[in-house]
């Protein structure tokens, strides 16, 4: 009850409008406070609940409504949905509430709120938070007399500096990582070295929070994957979705898209697409219909479709993303090769697909850069060999060869390219 005084005095005189027009349980309780009438806890839940067996269950939730309420006008926000982005938001708000609070001499509310809040940080893995708030914790209780309690926070706040540096190494060297990859157009030995050394510096740290396992399991999938060891990416892939679903906290659906997506390429090369048809099942509750990587999944299902040789699959796919006018506006030429790719497999759509349309189609595929037309080149091939049609071949198979060496003869990343390629030629 101390602490909702100090909050209610805190308010008196900045931004209670919100709570004053209300008219619930934890407004009452508010103006209460406000106006003397709520001297304590038992005066309060006396007023606002009738005698019963769930009176004090009722009235301790009315109590966490009006000080989260609190929280959010102290900051002059408004209280909205307990997301985990808003939770996160929430604990913020109480550590800034509290040093406020401190700053005006109500140092025992400032540690009830701190302590509350450093409980929620450890709860929700917000390390540097928790680290901030075990640190103001040591200080207010050194002004306030409790020489034990100062020691209990600094021996946790030097725990928490040593897990906010891992985390902070595992950020850092994703981000390097990642640079190193948009900058580099192939795979070379000194980058497969960069990648394996991180992950290995990480994998012998071990940090128990779910930024440094986010982080590191990026850096393994990324190291696995220019390893080409596809059985190591669908390894990882599991082993972080294990630990996020048993974590006490539910996390942004952007976490778990990244691993059920990642792992689908690493099982179709497995030759387990039926189980990256159901990995793509999961992964599309957690993105929104017409969205990039709502397309992405559609692409994935879609290729999954022609290793399984289900062309209904493929047609779905197809239709889905053509359902959607933002999404094929964004992937229309994606779809026209998915199409060509289908036409192939069709005698119908074989005798019917007009190659000439179709490169005049691709503006975007159809310039001679590095790994663009490559999808071109071989559907043409494909069309011209489902219709036995040897001169067209003999004529494109002159283009496919100048392109394979001018393009991906000596480039790991393109390797299997280039081997497809020979075989065809």
């Amino acid at each position: 009850m101390n602490v909702l005084f100090d909050l209610v005095n805190y308010m008196v005189e900045r931004k209670s409008r919100q709570i004053h027009q209300k008219d619930d349980l934890a407004a009452k309780l508010f103006r209460g406070i406000k106006n003397g009438r709520f001297s304590s806890d038992e005066a309060a839940m006396r007023s606002l609940y009738p005698e019963g067996p769930h009176r004090t269950v009722y009235y301790n939730a009315t109590k966490r409504k009006l000080k989260n309420l609190l929280y959010h006008l102290a900051l002059s926000t408004t209280a909205a949905e307990e997301s985990y982005a808003e939770k996160c938001f929430t604990i913020e708000k109480k550590v800034l509430v509290a040093r406020q609070l401190a700053g005006e001499g109500w140092t025992a509310s400032a540690i009830n709120i701190m302590e509350e809040a450093l409980k929620e940080a450890m709860d929700l893995h917000l390390i540097p938070t928790a680290r901030q708030a075990a640190f103001r914790l040591s200080i207010w209780y050194v002004a306030t007399g409790h020489p034990a309690k100062y020691r209990k926070y600094v021996k946790l706040e030097k725990e928490l500096a040593t897990k906010e540096a891992g985390e902070f190494l595992a950020e850092q060297h994703y981000f390097a990582l990642y640079n190193k990859l948009r900058n580099q157009k192939s795979i070379d030995q000194l980058l497969l070295e960069f990648s394996r050394q991180i992950h290995e510096e990480l994998v012998a740290i071990d940090i128990e929070t779910f930024n440094f396992r986010m982080f590191a399991s990026y850096i393994a999938v990324l190291h696995f994957e220019l390893s080409n060891d596809g059985e190591k990416v669908v390894e990882t892939c599991r082993s972080a979705l294990e630990y996020f679903a048993h974590l006490p906290f539910q996390l942004p659906n952007r976490t778990y898209r990244i691993f059920t997506t990642r792992i689908v390429p690493a099982l179709i090369q497995q030759r387990n697409s039926t189980e990256a048809i159901q990995q793509l099942a999961l992964a599309e509750n957690y993105v929104n219909k017409g969205s990039l990587n709502w397309v992405g999944i559609q692409e994935y299902r879609a290729i999954a479709g022609f290793h399984l040789q289900d062309m209904a699959i493929v047609s779905q796919a197809i239709a889905s993303i053509r359902s959607s006018r933002k999404a094929f506006a964004m992937k229309k030429e994606e779809v026209r090769i998915l199409e060509g790719y289908l036409s192939f497999f069709s005698t119908e759509e074989l005798s019917r697909f007009k190659v000439g349309k179709f490169v005049n189609e691709m503006p975007k595929y159809a310039a001679d850069k590095k790994g663009m037309n490559i999808n071109i080149l071989i559907i043409q091939i494909l069309i011209f060999l489902g219709r036995r049609d040897l001169p067209k071949i003999i004529d494109r198979m002159e283009a496919l060869r100048i392109y394979a060496y001018r393009y991906l003869k000596d480039d790991k990343t393109t390797r299997r390219s280039y081997l497809f390629i020979q075989l065809l030629l």
